[in-house]
């Protein structure tokens, strides 16, 4: 079946199949430009009255096609970034991401070298239960 230009290649090795588009200060990771995965990084930016010891840059979005996932693309978007954060001066890339059984992602990036430092609760206030 020959490929659209809007399908996803999912080939990892070809020529030009990752590349970086700048915008301002946030780093745009393309695979397959955009079609098959891509990646936002940029500075973090603290909540009022926080600080850090630490210039953070922060992952803000990670997709990868679902027909292109388990290629290693998404952990090569990571270490993509990770380089991209390095080559700016950042010393820590940080994410949040969900802790949910039916989204997995915390092992996949805890095997890429990411460590849990906060947990983030929330609560349904839609209902008047108590």
């Amino acid at each position: 079946m020959p490929i659209t230009h809007n399908e996803p290649r999912c080939r990892t090795g070809s020529d030009g199949f990752f590349r970086v588009v700048q915008d301002g200060e946030t780093g745009i990771l393309l695979a397959d430009d955009g079609r098959c995965g891509r990646l936002r990084i940029g500075p973090r930016e603290l909540p009022y009255g926080q600080t850090s010891t630490f210039r953070y840059a922060e992952i803000y979005e990670l997709w990868v096609h679902e027909d292109c996932r388990r290629r290693g693309i998404g952990a090569e978007l990571i270490q993509r970034a990770v380089e991209w954060a390095m080559e700016r001066g950042y010393e820590r890339v940080a994410m949040e991401a969900s802790a949910r059984s039916d989204r997995p992602g915390l092992p996949f990036y805890e095997a890429l070298g990411f460590t849990r430092r906060s947990v983030t609760l929330d609560r349904d206030v839609t209902h008047h239960d108590r």
